[in-house]
């Protein structure tokens, strides 16, 4: 298994927190849709790290003012989290 998929995703995640925090949010963003892709293709999309990384793109959205997107973000990992319970 090649390592960047699975570590990358906590590379990107950092630095998307990295760019969140200074206000940089459309670089942070792309950060994210990156590590849920790799996510994605390494756990499929039923998976908690799958789920963790729609709240942080939800948690973006927030921060970025629009709800309405973080919303559907946190609703997509709910959607996740129930359907493994």
């Amino acid at each position: 298994m090649n390592s960047y998929i699975v570590f990358g995703p906590l590379a990107l995640i950092g630095t998307a927190f990295a760019l969140m925090h200074l206000g940089d949010y459309a670089p942070a963003e792309r950060e994210l849709l990156h590590a849920l892709s790799l996510r994605t293709q390494l756990f499929g999309g039923r998976h908690p790290r799958v789920a963790a990384t729609y709240i942080n793109l939800g948690n973006l959205a927030y921060h970025r003012g629009r709800q309405a997107d973080a919303l559907v973000e946190w609703q997509k990992a709910l959607a996740i989290q129930e359907a493994l319970s």
